[in-house]
C-alpha cells in the first residue's frame, strides 16, 4: 500500500507537468442532487476523455448558489460533487485514486435569476500529463 501511495504521490506532485484536456460545468437544479439524463450523458463524454490514458487527474468542484443558509449550501455542493463522482467511478470505470473532489458552496455575487442557475453546477476537469499525445 506504501508503494502505491508513493507512486500516486509521484504523479500528482508537480501538477505543472499536467495539462487541461477537458472542462464542463453539469448543471443540478435548485435545491437538488439529482442528475438529469443530460448530465449523465455529459458524464459519459468526459469519462471518453479518458479512454485509453493509464494516467489522468479528474478535478470536481462542487458549487451552488446564494440561495439559503451557507452551512447547508456546502453540503449540497458536496452531494453534487459526489454524485459526479459516483457516476464517473461506478457507470464509466473512472478509477477513485485519479478523482479530486471538492464541495465549495456557494458563489458570491449573482444579481439576476440567471446567474444563480449557472452556480448550481458541479465542474468537472480531466488533466493529462504534458507527455501523453
Amino acid at each position: 500500500a506504501t508503494a502505491g501511495f508513493g507512486r500516486i504521490d509521484k504523479t500528482l506532485s508537480d501538477m505543472s507537468s499536467y495539462r487541461q484536456a477537458t472542462m464542463e460545468s453539469v448543471m443540478f437544479g435548485f435545491d437538488s442532487d439529482a442528475l438529469t439524463d443530460d448530465a449523465k450523458a455529459q458524464l459519459g463524454r468526459i469519462a471518453s476523455s479518458t479512454a485509453g490514458k493509464k494516467v489522468f487527474v479528474v478535478e470536481v468542484r462542487g458549487f451552488t448558489d446564494s440561495t439559503g443558509n451557507a452551512d447547508y449550501n456546502v453540503r449540497l455542493s458536496e452531494r453534487r460533487a459526489e454524485m459526479v463522482v459516483r457516476t464517473l467511478a461506478a457507470q464509466h470505470n473512472i478509477p477513485l485514486r485519479s478523482i479530486h473532489r471538492v464541495g465549495l458552496g456557494e458563489i458570491e455575487g449573482e444579481s439576476s435569476r440567471e446567474a444563480r442557475q449557472q452556480n448550481r453546477r458541479v465542474d468537472v476537469t480531466v488533466y493529462l500529463p504534458l507527455t501523453e499525445q
